[in-house]
């Protein structure tokens, strides 16, 4: 039922956006004034970045998440100088002009979502879950827009925080490993779909590869190390970050993916003569064949890298890589990189 609503909202929203934007901006003539050609372009752009995530927060079920977004989007346009009447002024014109175009059920949806931002934007609160809720409201808005599978919005999330000052570090731990976490909870205990956990992975996968197009790369001077999962491990995002990270530290990367024949990466290790390997195991029933893989490479590698573990698999036991005969844990991107340093 959430997914026929949003559906309906979605397919409204480049004629609402058009019409908002030229209603508030008869409204502003100055603002023509003030941004010229750019003025319509901007406030389309904007209104549909608006009814993205409303969209996205009646396919969830959370109002709240609304107001996560309409609280971030104040920031966003405070930082341009715009101020907070001009937001509540168009969210409001886009819950008017979706009303008379949308369902019954659609339009209290919609509603209910556009009052929870506004409440929140009129009581010029900072976060609306601070107190209850762990993740920050970058982290909630992006992991919205990845479960439902908009990548330009969860793109929009990520660039936002870098112009803000967020280190690729920060994005790849408190926006993508926190909110893909979050996923796999969720997927486990509150009957997130298949579908939507799949659709987050595919955006992370997506963002990653701009980022790593968009970073500055240092020079490699670290030794070469070979990044992969193990048989029947088919989660590749933290591998994906674990990757950038290390190529971001000087490292001459070599990803080699994840469910491979332990004898092909073993053939990678020496081809490339690493000095390092990182292993990435999502899955707890996946940790058996990383001990394999570790043993084989000590038996077969001609020069015997040191090799690191990390990923879900081993977050409820931190002793758990000591068993399986690895050199080292890392708990996050961050660990990896300090550990990568020896």
């Amino acid at each position: 039922m959430r997914t026929e609503l949003a559906a309906e909202i979605g397919r409204a929203r480049d004629s609402v956006a058009d019409l908002v934007t030229t209603t508030f901006l008869s409204a502003h003539p100055d603002w023509v004034e003030r941004y010229g050609d750019q003025a319509t372009e901007h406030g389309v752009k904007d209104a549909r970045h608006h009814i993205d995530f409303l969209q996205a927060a009646v396919e969830l079920g959370d109002p709240a998440t609304f107001c996560d977004y309409a609280l971030w989007c104040r920031d966003l346009l405070d930082a341009r100088g715009i101020g907070v009447d001009f937001l509540i002024e168009n969210l409001a014109e886009i819950r008017d002009e979706l009303a008379s175009r949308l369902s019954p059920p659609a339009v209290e949806a919609v509603n209910l979502a556009i009052a929870a931002g506004l409440q929140g934007l009129a009581a010029g609160q900072d976060s609306p879950r601070a107190e209850v809720d762990r993740l920050s409201p970058a982290c909630r808005l992006y992991l919205s827009a990845s479960v439902t599978g908009r990548r330009e919005d969860a793109l929009a999330i990520v660039r936002r925080e870098v112009i803000a000052g967020a280190s690729p570090l920060d994005v790849y731990i408190d926006i993508f490993q926190t909110a893909l976490y979050e996923v796999g909870r969720r997927w486990q205990t509150t009957g997130l779909t298949i579908a939507e956990e799949h659709m987050a992975t595919a955006t992370t996968q997506f963002i990653l590869s701009v980022l790593q197009e968009e970073q500055p790369h240092a020079a490699s001077q670290m030794g070469t190390v070979v990044v992969t999962g193990v048989v029947n491990e088919r989660h590749v995002v933290g591998a994906s970050i674990v990757s950038n990270v290390l190529e971001a530290e000087g490292w001459d990367v070599r990803f080699v993916g994840s469910d491979l024949p332990h004898d092909a990466i073993v053939s990678a290790i020496n081809r490339y003569g690493a000095g390092l390997v990182a292993i990435s195991v999502t899955m707890s029933g996946c940790v058996a064949h990383a001990g394999d893989l570790i043993a084989q490479i000590r038996r077969s590698c001609t020069t015997a890298p040191r090799i690191i573990v990390g990923g879900a698999a081993f977050l409820h036991d931190r002793q758990l890589w000591r068993t399986i005969g690895a050199d080292g844990f890392a708990a996050d991107a961050r660990s990896v990189a300090t550990l990568a340093h020896g």
